[in-house]
């Protein structure tokens, strides 16, 4: 009886359990492979982030570029206003079908107005955040040209060199007046071609 009671006793006492260390070290574990997930998850999303702003600044600077130029072309007269401490930095366009374009730069983009006789009539906004925009004209030689100048934040990554730049400046030329000049060249060139074709077939 004293012999079955010493080996329930042994056999107690070799028993195995969990100490409080190892639990520690089984949370600390998990704390940081919680951790490492959490960090690696955010991540990813500020990339995708990233990826998506950078797309849609882009196809925002693609439209307004073609905007800017047609709307350019088409306009006879081009007046900077230099932005002080209540006007912001604006280009009017005028022509003669009796309404005006303007461009005003603002914090986070452009602002293009359509107005006729004074009032707005449409508006269209081209949202750039954290992008620096600047309009100018060309020097007296080239008197009819007008510049946006779009500097794009981020960098591009060089693969010769595995090294980040800046993104260059985008700069957007529009002349005056263009389409007006491309149509009386065409019209020349024709009226030209007609002569000569006209002359050639009635040789003196």
């Amino acid at each position: 009886m004293v012999t079955a009671i010493r080996q329930d006793q042994v056999g107690a006492h070799n028993r195995r359990g969990v100490s409080l260390i190892e639990m520690v070290v089984v949370i600390s574990m998990l704390t940081v492979v919680i951790g490492l997930v959490g960090m690696t998850f955010h991540l990813l999303l500020r990339s995708e982030k990233l990826v998506t702003q950078s797309f849609v600044t882009e196809r925002t600077i693609s439209r307004l570029s073609i905007q800017f130029r047609d709307d350019v072309h088409q306009s006879e007269t081009g007046v900077l206003t230099s932005g002080s401490e209540n006007d912001k930095p604006t280009l009017t366009l005028g022509n003669t079908s009796g309404y005006q374009i303007r461009y005003v730069v603002i914090a986070n983009g452009l602002v293009r107005l359509i107005e006729t006789h004074d009032q707005v009539t449409a508006r269209d906004d081209f949202r750039l955040p954290d992008c620096h925009i600047s309009i100018s004209a060309g020097s007296d030689r080239e008197s009819s040209l007008r510049k946006l100048v779009i500097e794009r934040p981020g960098a591009a990554l060089i693969k010769k060199h595995q090294e980040a730049v800046p993104l260059r400046a985008m700069q957007i030329n529009a002349y005056l007046t263009r389409n007006d000049r491309l149509v009386n060249e065409k019209t020349n060139v024709e009226t030209k071609s007609a002569t000569e074709s006209n002359s050639s077939e009635n040789p003196q």
